[in-house]
């Protein structure tokens, strides 16, 4: 019976050893705090660096978002998943109503250290954003690492487009701005009003279009050499009411806002004379 007593003491001294050890809280992903859609980062698509992860604590879960285009086909890749690491991947958009919808079936082989992929279609072009948790809700901490990264099924070449998207009028940084190229490539600007677009090919005239609900469609063009990172920084009008054109009510809103503190990035706005000048021109046409 003692060595019964024993065994059993053992076993949960051993059981608490490793229940502590999985459960410990780790330090979060330098990605943190996105476990909304509503915070997700940007993920670039077919950066050669994958974004790294981990499951810092049970009720971690990590969304990333990037531009899809129609036709396009894409693998979402978790590889490289810790010993106690079980990921999910799951795919969203967001529909008519603005409600977050799934599409297509949940991927998870239902094993612990095995890396995960999803090979999908795009149907539309639009913003998509991508969930990974951990199956096992209670396992978390040391050990659930993982390498998160997004392809397409375009050839690898080494061009690479990048700059960052400000408010031409405020100078602010942009997030969320939808980058499109004629050449089947897209982005995302990220919080710091960045953009990336990889797998470019050497070429002169490629067509840059930007897409944001706020802001005027903007395009320009950019000649793409693969020895080098082309940058192209983009300057774009914002569009308040969102009617696709200038007008009043953008007008009032510019005016309130230039010389207030940005919320965003606590500096004052620099307000240009040619600013002022340009929006008293669109008033006086209205």
């Amino acid at each position: 019976m003692m060595d019964i007593i024993k065994i059993s003491h053992y076993f949960l001294m051993f059981y608490l050893i490793v229940s502590f050890q999985i459960f410990a809280d780790v330090i979060p992903d330098k990605y943190e705090t996105d476990n909304l859609y509503t915070s997700a980062n940007v993920i670039d698509i077919c950066n050669p660096d994958a974004q790294s992860h981990n499951f810092h604590k049970d009720t971690d879960q990590d969304w990333v978002q990037f531009y899809g285009l129609k036709f396009e086909k894409y693998t979402i890749s978790v590889d490289k998943p810790g010993i106690h690491c079980n990921p999910a991947i799951a795919l969203y958009f967001l529909d008519q109503n603005n409600r977050i919808t799934q599409i297509g079936e949940t991927q998870n082989t239902g094993l612990e250290g095995i890396s995960e992929e999803m090979v999908w279609t795009c149907n539309k072009n639009e913003v998509y954003y991508v969930k990974v948790w951990s199956l096992f809700v209670m396992v978390a901490g040391d050990d659930t690492c993982y390498s998160l990264s997004v392809h397409d099924s375009s050839a690898a070449t080494n061009g690479r487009i990048s700059g960052v998207i400000t408010d031409k009028y405020l100078g602010s940084p942009l997030m969320g701005v939808n980058v499109i190229t004629n050449i089947k490539r897209s982005a995302i600007s990220n919080k710091l009003g960045k953009y990336r677009i990889f797998n470019c090919r050497q070429e002169a005239g490629i067509v840059l279009s930007t897409k944001h609900i706020h802001y005027l469609d903007y395009t320009t063009t950019v000649d793409v050499n693969e020895l080098v990172v082309t940058n192209k920084d983009l300057v774009i009008t914002p569009d308040i009411d969102s009617d696709h054109q200038q007008g009043l009510a953008d007008v009032i809103w510019l005016l309130k806002h230039i010389s207030l503190q940005d919320d965003h990035y606590s500096v004052a706005s620099p307000v240009k004379l040619s600013v002022l000048i340009e929006l008293l021109e669109i008033l006086s046409r209205k």
